[in-house]
C-alpha cells in the first residue's frame, strides 16, 4: 500500500505561514509558503519511494506557484518543485500539467478522469483540497468514493488550509511570521459520515454489513490517528465493540441460528452498544444513522419466540429465502412446543416437560403436522418412532394442532416440498405425474411461497395469541 499525497496548485501569490494541525499550536510546521509543503512534511516524515506526491496544475499555476518565478515587485520566490524537492524525502514528486480549469461539467469530468488514471489499487490517499477549483470539496468526495470502490483505495486524510482565518491577504502580509498562524482542518469524518449512510443503507436494506464495518474501521483510525491513545479512547473502544457485534450479526440468519436468534443473544448486546454510543456527545452526525439501525432490530427482545418470525421477515426482507423457509418451518415447531409448555405451567400439568429444544419432540411436532392431515387409519401409520415413544405426548400435541391452530396445517405442510427442493438445488424432488406443479419451480415460486406462507402463518399464531389474551389464558 502506497502514501499518495494528492493536491491542486493555485496561482496566487501565496504568503509565507505557519500551519498548525489538530487545534494544537505546538503541533505546526512553521515558516511554509505553500500548505502541501506542510502537509507533506506533516505527513510524510516516514515514506519509501513507492510513495508519491501528486501536484495538479493548471498553465497559469505552474508559471505562477509550480517552478521559480518573479512578482510584480521583481522579487524571486521558488516554486513549490523546489521546497518539495528540498525536503529530501525517498518519493516521487509528480507534476500532472495542463489540467482543465473546471469551468464546465465536460471540463469537470476530464479532471475527474485525470485523477483517477494517477490513483492506484490500495492506494493510501492523502487530500489536500484548499488550492483549486470551487467544486473541488465535492468533487473530491464523489472521487473518494468512488476510488474506494474501483480501486480499493484508503482514505488516510482530507485537508483544508483555513488561510482565511487570518484575514484578507492585504492585513496578513502586514503581519509578523509569528502572528501568521493558519489552522488545517482535516476533513475526513465528512467524508466517513457518508460511508456510514452508504454502509447503513446496505444494512438496513440489504442486510449486509461490510460497508458499514469498513466505515466504522474509517472512524476509528481516525480516532486513533488524532488522540495519539487508541487504546485509552473511549469512542474508539465503542465503536470497536459495535463493529465486533455487528459483524457477528448477519451469519447467525445466514446460517438459520435459530436458538441464537431466539434468545437474541447478539441483538441485545448489540443495541445496547448502539445506546451506549448514542450517549457520547461526539457522536451526535451519526446519531440518526443509528437510530436508523436500533429501528432495523427493534423486533428483537430477550428470549421470545417471536424473534424467530422477526428472523423470517429479515429473510424475507434481504432474499435470504433458503433459510427464510427453514426458520419458518423450525420456528412454528418452537412456537408449538413453547406454547403448551406455558400451559402447562399454567395448569401445573408437570407429567412431560416440553423443551423446544429436545429432538424429540420437535419430531413429534413436526410429523404431528402430518398426521393430523390425514384421515386417522393413514395418519396412525404416520406415526415415527418418537411419537410412538411418546403416546400421550403425541396425542396432546396433536390433539393441539387440529382443534387449537387447525388453520397452521395446510401452510406448514405446504413448506415441506419447497424446503426438500431448494435444499436439494432442485434436483431430486419427485412430482405426481399430472400434479399442478409438475414444472420445475422457479426462483420465484419460492420467493411467492414463503411471502405468502410467512403472512398466512403469523396471522393464525397472532389470531391464536389475541383471542387467548382476551379470555385471560395469555400465552405469553
Amino acid at each position: 500500500m502506497a502514501k499518495v499525497f494528492i493536491s491542486f496548485l493555485g496561482n496566487n501569490n501565496y504568503i509565507t505561514c505557519n500551519y498548525y494541525f489538530n487545534n494544537d499550536k505546538s503541533d505546526v510546521v512553521k515558516g511554509v509558503r505553500f500548505i502541501q509543503e506542510a502537509l507533506v512534511q506533516k505527513y510524510f516524515s516516514k515514506c519509501d519511494k513507492t510513495d508519491r506526491v501528486i501536484i495538479f496544475l493548471t498553465p497559469e499555476a505552474e508559471q505562477k506557484n509550480w517552478i521559480d518565478a518573479t512578482d510584480e515587485l521583481g522579487n524571486k520566490f521558488h516554486g513549490l518543485e523546489v521546497h518539495l524537492k528540498r525536503l529530501g524525502l525517498p518519493l516521487s514528486i509528480k507534476p500532472v500539467k495542463n489540467i482543465p480549469k473546471g469551468s464546465d461539467e465536460s471540463e469537470i469530468w476530464d479532471l475527474f478522469s485525470m485523477i483517477t488514471k494517477h490513483v492506484n489499487e490500495k492506494d493510501e490517499i492523502y487530500l489536500d483540497i484548499t488550492y483549486g477549483f470551487r467544486s473541488l470539496p465535492m468533487l473530491g468526495m464523489v472521487l473518494l468514493n468512488y476510488l474506494k470502490v474501483t480501486k480499493n483505495i484508503h482514505v488516510a486524510g482530507i485537508f483544508y488550509g483555513a488561510f482565511e482565518r487570518l484575514g484578507y491577504q492585504s492585513d496578513v502580509i502586514k503581519m509578523d511570521l509569528e502572528e501568521r498562524n493558519v489552522p488545517v482542518l482535516e476533513l475526513s469524518s465528512f467524508q466517513i459520515l457518508q460511508s456510514w449512510a452508504l454502509g447503513a443503507d446496505n444494512f438496513i436494506n440489504y442486510g449486509i454489513t461490510g460497508k458499514i464495518e469498513q466505515a466504522i474501521s474509517d472512524e476509528i483510525n481516525r480516532i486513533e490517528r488524532k488522540s495519539g491513545a487508541p487504546q485509552k479512547d473511549p469512542k474508539s473502544i465503542a465503536l470497536s465493540k459495535f463493529q465486533k457485534q455487528l459483524k457477528g450479526l448477519a451469519p447467525g440468519f445466514q446460517t438459520v441460528r435459530g436458538k441464537e436468534i431466539l434468545e437474541a443473544k447478539k441483538i441485545i448486546p448489540l443495541k445496547e452498544t448502539i445506546d451506549e454510543i448514542k450517549g457520547d456527545e461526539h457522536i451526535a452526525p451519526f446519531k440518526i444513522i443509528l437510530d436508523k439501525i436500533s429501528h432495523k432490530l427493534s423486533p428483537f427482545k430477550r428470549n421470545n419466540v417471536e424473534n424467530g418470525f422477526a428472523g423470517v421477515k429479515w429473510c424475507i426482507d434481504h432474499g435470504m429465502i433458503q433459510q427464510g423457509i427453514t426458520m419458518l418451518q423450525e420456528n412454528t415447531i418452537t412456537w408449538v412446543l413453547i406454547t403448551l409448555a406455558n400451559a402447562q405451567d399454567q395448569h401445573n400439568d408437570q407429567d412431560q416437560c416440553l423443551d423446544y429444544t429436545n429432538r424429540c419432540h420437535r419430531e413429534i411436532v413436526s410429523d404431528a403436522f402430518i398426521i393430523v392431515a390425514l384421515p386417522p387409519k393413514k395418519g396412525k401409520k404416520k406415526w415415527n418412532t418418537s411419537s410412538k415413544e411418546n403416546p400421550e405426548l403425541a396425542i396432546k400435541i396433536q390433539k393441539f394442532i387440529s382443534e387449537d391452530i387447525k388453520g397452521l396445517i395446510g401452510p406448514f405442510n405446504s413448506l415441506r416440498t419447497f424446503r426438500n427442493d431448494i435444499n436439494h438445488g432442485g434436483f431430486t424432488v419427485k412430482r405426481k405425474k399430472g400434479a399442478s406443479d409438475e414444472k420445475p419451480r422457479n426462483s420465484g415460486d419460492f420467493v411467492k411461497k414463503l411471502d405468502d406462507t410467512y403472512t398466512k402463518i403469523k396471522g393464525i399464531i397472532d389470531a391464536f395469541e389475541s383471542s387467548n389474551v382476551r379470555s385471560g389464558h395469555d400465552q405469553n
